[in-house]
């Protein structure tokens, strides 16, 4: 079991976005605890990945994360889609998150925005 130590940041709009799908601060605690237990339990089939989600092809290394608050109701139309990259240092940074049934896939525009994102992270050595 690892020891190591995540860092979680959130950019401004994460944080709109999330306060804007009603979801407060004991879901962030579930949300981020999850990623933990995650981190902290790596299943057999993780194909590698130290972290949740899958990687989004044409981002620059971004996952995308579904995660469901404890209230919601079940199943995946009624989670919710994470944006992040991982950082050195275990430094998550998420971009955004919104409802499945809000949107299926990211445009090629937010791809692109993502990239750019990516690259600010390597210059900036983090």
């Amino acid at each position: 079991m690892s020891q190591h130590t995540i860092n979680f940041n959130y950019t401004a709009e994460f944080n709109k976005e999330w306060h804007a799908l009603k979801l407060d601060e004991k879901d962030r605690f579930d949300f981020e605890t999850g990623i933990v237990t995650y981190y902290r339990n790596l299943p057999v089939n993780n194909y590698g990945k130290k972290f949740p989600g899958n990687i989004i092809q044409g981002t620059g290394g971004a996952y995308k994360y579904r995660y469901r608050a404890p209230d919601s109701p079940q199943g995946k139309s009624s989670s919710y889609r994470t944006i992040y990259f991982i950082a050195n240092n275990n430094q998550l940074w998420f971009l955004t998150i919104y409802k499945k049934n809000q949107k299926a896939t990211l445009s090629d525009r937010e791809k692109a925005d993502l990239r750019a994102f990516s690259r600010l992270l390597t210059l900036k050595g983090i």
